[in-house]
């Protein structure tokens, strides 16, 4: 997973919260259906969820984008 970020406070603070990220990350991948992840409209509304609950997190900036740089369905 790739990270597009306002500047380079953002990427310290993500890197000292990098295992509540991780965690909040998996938490919500593990929920979710894999229906929902199959098509271009199903993962896009996961990069706007995770976005969203990311950005929650961070006090010092914001995530602009998420890219899923490897995508594997089992």
């Amino acid at each position: 997973m790739g990270f597009e970020i306002s500047d380079e406070k953002v990427a310290e603070e993500m890197r000292e919260m990098d295992a509540q990220i991780s965690d909040y990350i998996n938490e919500r991948l593990s929920i979710c259906d894999i229906s929902q992840m199959d098509n271009t409209a199903g993962r896009n509304k996961m990069k706007r969820e995770l976005l969203t609950g990311i950005n929650e997190l961070l006090k010092k900036g914001i995530v602009e984008k998420i890219y899923f740089t490897e995508f594997v369905i089992q």
